[in-house]
């Protein structure tokens, strides 16, 4: 959950074929010194409508006015629209898990350490 809150929109690029999203914050379980992750989505584009990288292109695009100067990826639907916590998100996915009818005691978004 921690990477997914911390992708700045800035650091999003599209190289034709693919999404690169780097991190640059220090991801809580990285060493120091080391390399933070790189994402690497590549366009699905034989079927648009399951392609996590043109789904993020839209999000992007579509919450553009209601984000401001909020620079993460992940912003609250509910003023001030700043970004979310892994906490949020982790309730996010948990909600719409358990709407499409998954067990959520079985599988959980989110572990506490």
């Amino acid at each position: 959950m921690q990477t997914l809150t911390l992708i700045d929109i800035r650091n999003i690029v599209s190289r034709g074929d693919r999404l690169e999203i780097k991190i640059v914050e220090r991801v809580k379980t990285s060493a120091i010194n080391r390399a933070q992750p790189l994402l690497i989505l590549p366009f699905f584009k034989e079927d648009p409508l399951i392609c996590p990288a043109i789904t993020i292109t839209d999000y992007i695009e579509r919450t553009k006015e209601l984000r401001g100067m909020e620079n993460r990826l992940l912003v609250s639907v509910k003023k001030p629209h700043k970004a979310v916590s892994a906490e949020t998100l982790s309730h996010w996915i948990k909600k719409t898990l358990q709407d499409s009818g998954i067990n959520v005691s079985y599988f959980k978004a989110y572990v506490h350490h």
